[in-house]
């Protein structure tokens, strides 16, 4: 049996399959003894477990306890959110008003470094028709392969 035959058996069982799936699945049940024999074990399974008691609920008893536990925590809760919050902001106020103002940083280097060297100005050259270092060729010239030697 394949997944999608177990798959398409387990649908037929909750009756939820097309009629195409359906006619598919008496097919199965008709031609194939190993099908048939799953398809019995799962129906034998189906009705002992729809057949199991189920413990009387007392929906009411039920709700009435969890609103209960709900209404409990959350004051409760957020009475420790607020103190704690609190407790931050004073530690924080407290902190800032205790401590002293730290200086702002000097960027007076040259002082400390010696006076700065100046720098020679020369002219911006750009070598775009000559460059500086020679360039590949983009395309290979015809009667080499391709292959340059260093100058």
């Amino acid at each position: 049996m394949t997944p999608e035959q177990f798959e398409l058996l387990s649908i037929y069982l909750d009756q939820e399959t097309s009629p195409d799936e359906r006619q598919r699945v008496e097919h199965w049940l008709s031609s194939d003894p190993h099908f048939r024999a799953v398809y019995q074990q799962q129906l034998q399974l189906r009705r002992a477990f729809l057949s199991l008691p189920t413990p009387p609920v007392d929906r009411d008893r039920v709700m009435e306890q969890v609103m209960a536990r709900v209404q409990g925590r959350s004051p409760r809760r957020w009475l420790w959110s607020s103190v704690g919050a609190a407790c931050l902001t004073a530690v924080t106020v407290a902190g800032s008003l205790l401590m002293p103002p730290l200086p702002a940083p000097r960027l007076d280097m040259g002082r400390q470094y010696g006076e700065p060297t100046p720098i020679a100005q020369e002219p911006l050259r750009l070598a775009m028709e000559r460059p500086i270092v020679p360039m590949p060729p983009l395309v290979p010239q015809p009667g080499s392969d391709g292959v340059r030697e260093a100058p």
